[in-house]
């Protein structure tokens, strides 16, 4: 669950709603605490939490721990640290229509959160600390729509002259022009681009260790294009990443550079409804899909799971050698390889 520049004010927004309430009902917190005795002292949900988070530790990403690790405390904040067994789910319902329901959240960010905290509940329930999980069967009685119109989903790829424009854009910006250029001929999303390092290039092919899902590990092929480029970047960072420079905020890289590529989007009148550096991952699928290249290399690529049973379970995925085949069959037109191949490349701009 990735937040841009409006979910991090939610995010912000959130933390001092909880600060808010858990000042303006002490009382009644105290009064759960106390209803707890000693002997149910290790079901309290911090204690839960706890245990649930280090056991959880090898086999959650990263960023998945820290995402449920987050929106748990959120709930525990809310409820006050009561026994797991009294969360009831008239009590979930007043949680959501508080702290969630008012920030308009999108339809996956709002069920991502209930996955988040319905899970803690499940291994309560696995390990015999309550009977019930007031999340289940939550997400049925949501009235949050489905997008079902093209014209409004966000993350529209860019038409060739969309790209072309951002491209003369951001030129001039070493970083942004990196990045911009990566999302176009890997897939790869920003915080996946923004944490790579020299020692994550192996065989002329980007090694992905962590992302947001236990799917997004993988290995990407370098474009012939702009394999100069990437070759430039080894030799020439600051700090081991291929994107030098960045300043880390609350764990992202990407933070700073998101708003900026968002402000350059904003200057060339593009949507931004419509179009984010999301974008340049859906022009990458696009292409591959227009190129009639098979589902399961998609996925593979751009670190989405298999839906296919027999593949996600039996297959080894796709050899490196097939998935660079397809990889340098990306084409976005002649002006835009033109560019790239004029010295608009690494030579040029980080000499």
């Amino acid at each position: 669950m990735n937040f841009d520049k409006n979910q991090e004010s939610t995010k912000e927004q959130l933390g001092l709603f909880i600060k808010g309430a858990s000042e303006k009902h002490p009382m009644q917190n105290q009064k759960e605490h106390q209803e707890i005795n000693p002997s149910q002292e290790k079901s309290r949900m911090s204690v839960l939490l706890e245990m649930f988070l280090f056991e959880q530790r090898n086999v959650l990403t990263k960023y998945t721990w820290q995402r449920k690790q987050k929106n748990i405390k959120i709930f525990i904040q809310f409820t006050g640290d009561i026994n797991v067994a009294s969360v009831s789910k008239h009590e979930f319902r007043e949680f959501f229509d508080k702290v969630i329901t008012p920030y308009n959240l999108s339809r996956n960010t709002v069920l991502g959160k209930l996955s988040d905290i319905g899970s803690i509940f499940n291994w309560a329930i696995r390990r015999g600390y309550t009977q019930t999980n007031p999340v289940k069967g939550f997400a049925s009685t949501l009235s949050i729509p489905r997008k079902t119109s093209a014209s409004e989903d966000a993350n529209q790829p860019l038409s060739q002259k969309m790209l072309l424009d951002l491209l003369h854009h951001l030129k001039d910006e070493n970083d942004l022009f990196t990045i911009t250029i990566f999302g176009m001929y890997t897939g790869m999303r920003i915080e996946e681009i923004c944490r790579l390092r020299r020692s994550d290039l192996e065989a002329d092919c980007f090694l992905v260790r962590e992302g947001k899902t236990q799917s997004a590990p993988r290995k990407i092929p370098v474009h012939s294009i702009i394999l100069p480029m990437v070759e430039s970047l080894t030799d020439t960072t600051r700090d081991e990443y291929l994107v030098t420079g960045l300043k880390t905020y609350r764990d992202k890289r990407s933070h700073s550079i998101s708003k900026r590529f968002g402000t350059r989007r904003n200057q060339l009148g593009f949507d931004k409804r419509k179009y984010t550096f999301h974008s340049l991952r859906s022009n990458f699928v696009t292409e591959l899909d227009n190129l009639g290249i098979d589902l399961s290399i998609i996925q593979s690529l751009i670190g989405h799971r298999q839906q296919s049973l027999v593949r996600s379970v039996y297959s080894g995925g796709p050899k490196i050698e097939k998935l660079r085949e397809v990889i340098n069959k990306i084409d976005y037109g002649l002006k835009i390889t033109e560019l790239l191949s004029n010295g608009i490349t690494s030579r040029r701009l980080y000499d």
